[in-house]
């Protein structure tokens, strides 16, 4: 198990879990990395992690198989979508099965950090009444149940899903870019890029435009026009619909 972070350079980083203990030291560039011995299965544990003078403690931790569910939408399809979901919900209560479903955001670049934070679901979860396990990957959850069954182990599932994306969205942009049967696939990652920066500048002068037409129509008593939508960051994180009320 291969604890990470970032610290300031030369800081000194202490883990200790159930009966095993590790020490790494932050490089020039904040990173460290250390490992813990092989640990037996079950859970569950608290971990302690010291730097710096600051301790803290991760309770409830468990230690078994961790999985990637990964893919399109029959991979994020929902708990709550499934043909019986009340069936599903009566039997949520499994405390060594957790989920980590990640943010939705895309980038032309490898990313060092991410969240567990998209709609209901919060981080590390655990499979329990009225934690919102209907928003679960339910091929990720039904995947790690019958594995738990069997090995009777923890299961953790990453969940790295996102609906209706296209094989060359998981593909590096330079390998899109060198590979001649790639071609026809549209614009490239600059291209499109480029393309927002241009409809960010226009949307910004008819906001500008807007706000003087809302404030006289404000000072006239009249309706406030709507107020125009933004173009969508192709590289930002995936975020509802932006308001288009005055």
């Amino acid at each position: 198990m291969p604890p990470l972070g970032c610290r300031p350079p030369g800081s000194t980083v202490s883990i200790a879990l159930a009966d095993q203990e590790a020490t790494a030291k932050a490089g020039p560039d904040g990173q460290w990395r250390t490992t813990i011995g092989s640990l037996k299965a079950g859970g569950p544990f608290e971990m302690t992690v010291t730097a710096g003078g600051e301790v803290t403690t991760i309770k409830n931790v468990a230690v078994g198989e961790v999985w990637i569910g990964s893919g399109q939408s029959n991979m994020e399809l929902n708990m709550g979508n499934c043909l019986d979901p009340k069936a599903i919900n009566d039997d949520d209560d499994w405390p060594m099965i957790r989920m980590f479903t990640v943010a939705k955001q895309a980038s032309p670049t490898p990313l060092d950090e991410t969240t567990g934070d998209y709609a209901n679901l919060h981080g590390w979860m655990v499979s329990a009444p009225n934690n919102h396990v209907d928003g679960w990957s339910a091929a990720g959850f039904f995947f790690a149940r019958e594995l738990h069954q069997r090995l009777n182990v923890p299961v953790g599932i990453i969940n790295a899903s996102w609906g209706g994306t296209p094989s060359e969205a998981w593909t590096s942009p330079e390998t899109v870019a060198s590979e001649p049967a790639f071609a026809p696939l549209g614009p490239s990652w600059e291209e499109i890029a480029k393309g927002y920066s241009l409809c960010l500048e226009s949307w910004n002068l008819d906001i500008a435009r807007w706000q003087q037409e809302a404030d006289a129509a404000k000072a006239a008593n009249r309706p406030v026009p709507w107020r125009p939508m933004p173009p969508i960051d192709p590289i930002g994180p995936l975020a509802p619909p932006h308001s288009t009320t005055p």
